[in-house]
């Protein structure tokens, strides 16, 4: 390959790049119709009611795992008084 062959090479790579590149810019991104307010607020009220239970959900996920880590529940629980194993 001679240095002219390379040159035009380069120039021919560079020129479809170049037409490449407008042609992304030519075409606009799909543009989603603006929500009406009322439907907007509704979203907001939803999102806010859906973090509010996460958070519960997160509480009791933090409880219950802190009760299952606890070691005094590794010890077991005394039997209850005035059973002696015996049935009625």
């Amino acid at each position: 390959m001679s240095v002219f062959d390379f040159v035009l090479a380069i120039i021919l790579i560079s020129t479809v790049g170049k037409i490449i590149q407008e042609r992304v810019k030519r075409v606009p991104p799909p543009q989603a119709p603006p929500l009406p307010p009322p439907e907007v607020q509704e979203l907001r009220d939803t999102l806010d009611g859906m973090d509010e239970r996460l958070a519960r959900l997160e509480e009791e996920r933090d409880f219950y795992r802190a009760l299952l880590d606890d070691p005094r529940r590794k010890e077991g629980l005394p039997s209850p008084p005035g059973d002696a194993g015996g049935g009625g």
